[in-house]
This record gives structure tokens, C-alpha cells and sequence, in this order.
């Protein structure tokens, strides 16, 4: 082996300097205990022709494939101020951000109700989460895609059943109001014709949708409780079509001349944190005795195509044409095309509106 000096010519320093060129094959130099010496190596090799090592990192480097080259280009250069100030800009951000997104949820949860966790969960994604909404609309398209309901069959142990309606306060315009919606029983002696308070007829009974017509299909029951003996409520069960015979709906007829309807705002409908002079969130814990049915006012108001006014209050303008629930100032109640059926008027006490009219 030819030493360094052999090698390189001295200019004149105290200790000669290698002096390395690139070439078709390179050549590096090796450390021995006591001298250096110049080896042989391929272009292809991982250490470049103008890097100059020890014996024992040239060994690392033949058995790892360049990894002392490696970690010096992953050394990391202290970061700018400027670089420093701009992630902790960006952490601020997401952090005010989670907490934002943190305490809406939390409001989602705990808002009075009866929903589900899952089910406020929906809700919340759906309509507080920034391109939640279109997420829970295929994820719902989807899960019904694999849930379809099966053609053909008949319900499970048939059509459902009434149970027997019992007594209940005075009706509408007495002494002793029934607020909300009143219902009425079976089997129960009617009042005489001379006390008897006005009321409607029974209505008629729906023709089946579907061939072979079940026990009880179409015909109305007498539900809930009787206002002076008289039945204010009746409901009937009905396959809605001939392909899936194993559904069932139900359908209530309510006599408006016998109960009293009105319209509560609820927690988030028609707008959250409003002061409302009248029932708020919930029925009055004083007119629950009298209470007789309940239901949910529709779809929220950005997708129901429709205004709200109760209590005074045009929260979102009425639309003509849509279907509309019109409570006026006597209790009484239908459902109407607005504009066509009926409009806002002195005597109108509250109106909710969905989508357009199913039955008219």
C-alpha cells in the first residue's frame, strides 16, 4: 500500500492535504491505525468521491448503505422566528377551533329532549359541522340501501290494537280548557243528544291501498281519553302500498270541537334562545292533566319550505302554496294550503308550514 504522501505532492505544509477528483471510479480513503491509504470503490457507491471519512464510518457506511450521509441532511437547522411564530399561529387557530367545536357539541347534548346520543349527534354534524350536512345525507342513503324494507309479507301479529279510552276533562271552551290535543274512547256511554257538546261525526272509513284487506284496516278506533263521554280522537292502521304488504301506518282524525291546539316553540325551533311570552320548550306542567296527544311541528324550518308565526311573531315569512298547520285563536286547527284554504287574519293564533299538502 501506497501512503498519502506517495500520493498527493507537498507544497510546501507542514503536513500534506489530499486533494480527491471525481472519476468514472472513485476512491476513498481508508483510516488505519497508523497511516491513511486510498481504496478503490465503483461510481455507484453510496459515499460521494469527494467525501473523505474514517476507517470506521466508511464501515458504516459500505454495511448501511450511506447512512452517515443520511443523518446529516436530516439534521435539522434551528427554526426562524418568523417559522416559529407561524405555527404557533396555526396551533392558536385549531385550538380555538376545537373548543369552539368542543362547546357546541356539549350545548347539542344537553339541550332538553328525549333524542338519543347518536341521534343529537347526527343532528349536531348535520347541522352545525361544515359540510356535515351532505356526509349524513349519503351516510343515510346508504344505510337504507341496506335496510330496504322487504316486498311482500303482512305486519307481525297483525294490526295494532286501541286499547279502551277512559274519562277525561271538560272539552274545549269550558270552564276547564284542554290544551293541546285531546283524545277519546270506545265503549263508553255517549252523553244524550241534549247534553251532549258539539262535536263532529265520525268520519268514514279509508279504503285499503292494498288487496286482502286485514282485520281492522281502515277502520277507526277510538284512542286516548273521552271528553264528556264523547270520542275526540280515532285513529286507523293501513299498509301505504302494495308492494311492502309487511308496513303499516297509522293515521289520527281529531275532533277540533272538542280539544284545544296550540303551537310551543321549541329549544332550537324557530330560533334558539328566544323569550317567548307562552309555553316555551315544553308543555306547562299545569295543563298536562288535560294534555292528550303531542307531536313534532315538521322538518326545521331551513328545509321545510315554509314560514312559522305564533304568538304574534312572523318568524319567517309564510310562503303560499305550502302546506300549513293553522291554529286559531278558539283552538281549533286545520290543515290547509295557504293562500288557497286560508290566511293570515285576525283570528289566526299560530301557522307552521311543510313541504306541500299530501292529502288535499
Amino acid at each position: 500500500m501506497s501512503s498519502l504522501s506517495d500520493r498527493v505532492p507537498s507544497r510546501g505544509h507542514s503536513r500534506p492535504k489530499p486533494r480527491i477528483r471525481p472519476a468514472s471510479r472513485g476512491r476513498r480513503l481508508r483510516s488505519e491505525p497508523s497511516e491513511w491509504e486510498w481504496e478503490d470503490f465503483p461510481a455507484t457507491s453510496p459515499i460521494s468521491t469527494r467525501h473523505l471519512s474514517t476507517g470506521r464510518q466508511l464501515a458504516a457506511a459500505n454495511g448501511a448503505g450511506g447512512r452517515d450521509s443520511d443523518q446529516r441532511k436530516r439534521r435539522r437547522r434551528p427554526l426562524s422566528r418568523r417559522v416559529r411564530r407561524l405555527r404557533a399561529f396555526a396551533f392558536g387557530v385549531v385550538l380555538v377551533l376545537a373548543v369552539l367545536a368542543a362547546w357546541s357539541y356539549i350545548g347539542a347534548l344537553t339541550t332538553p329532549g328525549s333524542s338519543s346520543l347518536s341521534t343529537r349527534t347526527v343532528e349536531w354534524i348535520s347541522n352545525k359541522v361544515p359540510g356535515g350536512r351532505p356526509v349524513v345525507l349519503f351516510a343515510e342513503r346508504v344505510w337504507y340501501s341496506w335496510t330496504a324494507p322487504p316486498a311482500g309479507g303482512t305486519p307481525p301479529g297483525g294490526l295494532p290494537k286501541v286499547s279502551s279510552p277512559r274519562q277525561t276533562a271538560a272539552p274545549a271552551g269550558s270552564s276547564s280548557p284542554v290544551r293541546g290535543f285531546t283524545a277519546a274512547g270506545q265503549g263508553a256511554s255517549a252523553p244524550s243528544a241534549v247534553h251532549a257538546p258539539p262535536h263532529l261525526a265520525p268520519p268514514p272509513a279509508i279504503v285499503p291501498l292494498t288487496t286482502g284487506t286485514l282485520p281492522l284496516e281502515g277502520q277507526w278506533q277510538t284512542a286516548g281519553r273521552l271528553v264528556e263521554g264523547l270520542p275526540a280522537i280515532r285513529v286507523t292502521y293501513l299498509r301505504p302500498d302494495a308492494v311492502h304488504t309487511s308496513l303499516v301506518a297509522g293515521v289520527m282524525w281529531l275532533d277540533m270541537k272538542l280539544l284545544q291546539a296550540e303551537l310551543v316553540p321549541g329549544t332550537r325551533v324557530p330560533s334558539p334562545g328566544s323569550s317567548w311570552p307562552g309555553p316555551h320548550f315544553s308543555v306547562p306542567t299545569s295543563a298536562r292533566a288535560s294534555l292528550e296527544a303531542t307531536f313534532n311541528s315538521g322538518f326545521l324550518l331551513r328545509d321545510s319550505g315554509g314560514g312559522w308565526y305564533g304568538e304574534g311573531r312572523l318568524v319567517v315569512p309564510l310562503v303560499d302554496g305550502a302546506a300549513s298547520l293553522v291554529i286559531y285563536k278558539d283552538g281549533t286547527a286545520t290543515v290547509a294550503q295557504w293562500g288557497r284554504d286560508a290566511s293570515m287574519g285576525p283570528t289566526v293564533a299560530a301557522v307552521r308550514q311543510n313541504l306541500q299538502l299530501i292529502v288535499d
